[in-house]
């Protein structure tokens, strides 16, 4: 999954609006415990965070390390690309 933009995440290539899935109950109905569905809950979940206050998310290794030292996160989302890197060292380390 990969955000589009703001209120959009792409699942495996379409394009969706976020806000479409999540109150569309025939849809929530048949996927609901899906993988999809809970990622593009945590992704609604960032973007309304981030609308009520944008200094609450961090980004990048440093600071991901710094916040989870303090016991602040929450909830940690990482890139389908460090998973897949072609870097042993780099898969490991997320």
């Amino acid at each position: 999954m990969h955000r589009a933009s703001e209120g959009f995440v792409s699942l495996n290539g379409a394009v969706v609006n976020s806000q479409e899935v999540l109150t569309s109950q025939a849809v929530m109905a048949r996927v609901q415990d899906t993988k999809a569905v809970k990622e593009v809950r945590a992704l609604q979940e960032l973007f309304d965070m981030l609308a009520q206050d944008n200094y609450r998310a961090v980004y990048g290794p440093g600071d991901v390390q710094a916040a989870q030292e303090f016991g602040a996160i929450q909830t940690l989302l990482i890139s389908d690309n460090l998973f897949r890197s072609r870097q042993v060292g780099e898969r490991e380390r997320y």
